[in-house]
């Protein structure tokens, strides 16, 4: 694989002891006013202490025939990773070809997000095959006809968990780390599709540091399962030409609003939409930008979805507050909701544009600055994108870690 120009040979610190913002910015800062975040228990892993090692996320064909049983596919349950409303994510221990010890992620939905029968595992061509993007190993049915996600197990968990146990990020591992999740969004812009709900906790870490962007929402599994068989070759569906509104991950509620019929193909086929009614769904208060508020208050009050908007201008907004989280080791501030703004975005609202500027951004310097204020521009369609950021003077200077480039 062809690497970036600038890379390193390190991985992230993961086991270093607490860090204060104060040693890594400059003096001055105001950032012991913001909020803390919320701290995240940090879980002992047994697994971890042994010889077994996570699966490499660059292999998709390690495993034995797809025809045996799931447990001897994937092994036994051996740990419960999360628990959530609709799905437990379990950590397997399996057998590869190799006779090696092996552990991966499965999300077990309690129902399932499916209309067709049960049926023998599907491909997953269809989700984003990218370095810094969770790749999905395999979508099947277990012993116990649940629907399962299979995914590698990333040994350094989410962001929010690091910054619980080690506190705020020197801006040179900070910058490393946003970078690649940076270059996960502009493949996703690039093909017209927007993630909506980058987070802390949505972003993981493999043992070597590498970012891999996960949290992809049960509209995008149901999305790859009921398109696998009628799609070949690609990773993304084609780029729209001419541009066409983005489809979203994590699409809302209520679900007899995530299908229409196709009334520009006169077939009638049916097509994913990315309604603006969502309550949020996944998306966290403090990553969600002024305009999802006030769109979602416009559809209700006009008693109608509000179809084809694009939701990347936020996941550059969430970005940028995913960022300052890592080197503040706080929030900004709790809600950007334009009718109920908190005290503290109501201050960057005043300080942006003030000859001062606001105080946890001013402190970065000027090429982080400039970056982080177009990120964070309250009108979406002013805000800088993905793409653009990666070919600013900032994020073109960050030297990458050789984990971060090639993704394991």
């Amino acid at each position: 694989m062809h690497l970036p120009a600038k890379t390193i040979g390190h991985h992230h610190t993961l086991t270093r002891g607490k860090l204060s913002a104060e040693r890594h910015l400059a003096d001055g800062t105001a950032i012991n006013n913001l909020p803390l975040l919320e701290s995240t228990p940090t879980d002992e892993q047994p697994l971890l202490d042994r010889d077994s090692t996570s699966i490499s996320t660059e292999s998709k064909s390690i495993f034995p025939s797809p025809n045996l049983p799931f447990i001897e596919k994937y092994g036994r349950y051996r740990q419960m990773v999360h628990y959530g409303s609709n799905s437990t994510t379990r950590l397997h221990e399996t057998k590869t070809n190799k006779a090696s010890d092996q552990l991966v992620a499965i999300k077990v939905y309690r129902r399932s997000i499916l209309r067709d029968p049960q049926s023998p595992s599907h491909s997953t061509s269809l989700h984003p095959n990218h370095p810094n993007i969770l790749p999905i190993l395999d979508i099947l049915h277990n012993e116990r006809a649940e629907l399962c996600l299979v995914m590698p197990y990333c040994a350094g968990g989410d962001l929010n968990t690091l910054l619980s146990r080690k506190g705020a990020l020197p801006t040179q591992e900070a910058d490393c780390i946003i970078t690649q999740l940076l270059r996960a969004l502009a493949f996703l812009h690039d093909h017209g599709t927007a993630h909506r709900d980058i987070r802390l906790e949505t972003v993981l870490l493999t043992a070597q540091g590498a970012v891999k962007l996960a949290g992809f929402g049960d509209g995008h599994i149901r999305r790859v399962w009921e398109e696998s068989c009628k799609v070949r070759g690609g990773t993304l569906p084609p780029r729209p030409h001419p541009p066409a509104p983005s489809w979203s991950f994590v699409l809302p509620w209520p679900l007899n609003s995530l299908w229409r019929n196709s009334e520009s193909s006169g077939t009638g086929t049916q097509a994913v939409v990315n309604s603006p009614t969502a309550s949020f769904v996944g998306m966290r208060l403090p990553y969600i930008p002024p305009e999802e508020f006030q769109l979602h208050f416009e559809s209700h009050c006009e008693h109608e979805d509000r179809v084809g908007w694009d939701s990347r201008p936020a996941d550059v907004w969430a970005t940028a507050m995913v960022y300052m989280a890592l080197i503040t080791d706080r929030i900004l501030w709790r809600s950007a909701r334009p009718d109920q703004e908190d005290v503290r975005y109501l201050e960057y609202l005043h300080d942006r544009s003030g000859e001062d500027g606001y105080p946890p951004i001013e402190i970065l310097g000027q090429r982080r600055r400039n970056a982080i204020y177009a990120m964070l521009h309250p009108s979406s369609w002013k805000r800088i994108t993905a793409a653009k950021l990666l070919r600013s003077e900032w994020i073109n200077g960050v030297v990458v870690c050789e984990a971060g480039a090639k993704g394991y």
